[in-house]
């Protein structure tokens, strides 16, 4: 319940923000542990008792492909969880036969944000230390977010790439 409670203000946050953001990580630490050793920052946003509080992290590289830049992520101890909020460009299967299998990847986005059939689509998406994991969508132009069941995930690779921060150290 906890990861889900995080999801759903991560999305909530990012909705307010508008869409255009970049890729954003966050930690997920217990808010118990913050209200705890930090109970000034506690209040000050808001933590509550049982909880994630999500910690922006900065310094990552852009330029790198998902996988890659998660692979390169090793989180402390105190970090339970980690949250991920991605937007991507979808253009239905029409567009997409228009588009060249062999132009560099620039091009291809540059493409794919001048055609007016084109949708973007945020992913956020968590994963605990201890393997819940929670995905949501949303489209943009729609209000409504997009869950996936008990059993579904709705983003396998961003997920296994996220929960892959956790691995053990060699």
């Amino acid at each position: 319940m906890a990861l889900r409670t995080a999801v759903d203000e991560l999305v909530s946050e990012l909705t307010s923000i508008g869409w255009g953001q970049p890729t954003r990580l966050f930690a997920l630490v217990s808010s118990d542990l913050l209200l705890a050793e930090e109970p000034e920052l506690a209040s000050e946003i808001g933590a509550q008792p049982g909880t994630f509080t999500a910690i922006e992290q900065d310094g990552f590289d852009l330029t790198l492909t998902l996988p890659d830049m998660l692979s390169r992520i090793a989180w402390p101890e105190g970090v339970l969880g980690a949250a991920i909020a991605v937007e991507q460009l979808v253009l239905p299967p029409s567009a997409e036969a228009d588009l060249s299998t062999t132009a560099p990847a620039q091009d291809l986005a540059a493409a794919a944000a001048a055609d007016a059939r084109a949708t973007s689509l945020r992913i956020v998406a968590a994963v605990t230390r201890d393997g819940l994991e929670d995905t949501v969508f949303m489209v943009e132009g729609h209000d409504d977010p997009i869950r996936g069941g008990a059993d579904e995930r709705l983003a396998p690779r961003v997920i296994e790439s996220l929960a892959l921060t956790f691995r053990p150290a060699n």
